[in-house]
């Protein structure tokens, strides 16, 4: 018969435990894309206050649509890239 010490039994115990980033849900593309849409929403309801709002894909007032543009075709490279466009724009105004 095995007789395991404290020591050792936590050292088992502790190997057993999976091991995952805190963050583990940021590589998760729904988390992402939520996060995006969002992020766009505000920034077309933003928009939508100046004289002369912008128009166009990227100004759309539909969530469905960033969220589903960014879960199908998107990289983080063009996520960032089109988030910069609106900032850009609404710095203009």
């Amino acid at each position: 018969m095995m007789t395991l010490s404290f020591r050792g039994f936590a050292l088992v115990a502790l190997t057993m435990i999976p091991l995952t980033p805190a963050n583990a849900n940021l590589d998760d593309p729904r988390v992402t894309c939520k996060r995006y849409a969002n992020k766009a929403m505000s920034q077309v309801e933003m928009s939508e206050r100046l004289p002369n709002p912008p128009s166009g894909p990227r100004w759309v007032n539909n969530y469905a649509a960033h969220y589903g543009w960014c879960l199908n075709s998107s990289t983080k490279a063009a996520r960032d890239s089109e988030t910069r466009a609106r900032s850009k724009k609404l710095q203009w105004h």
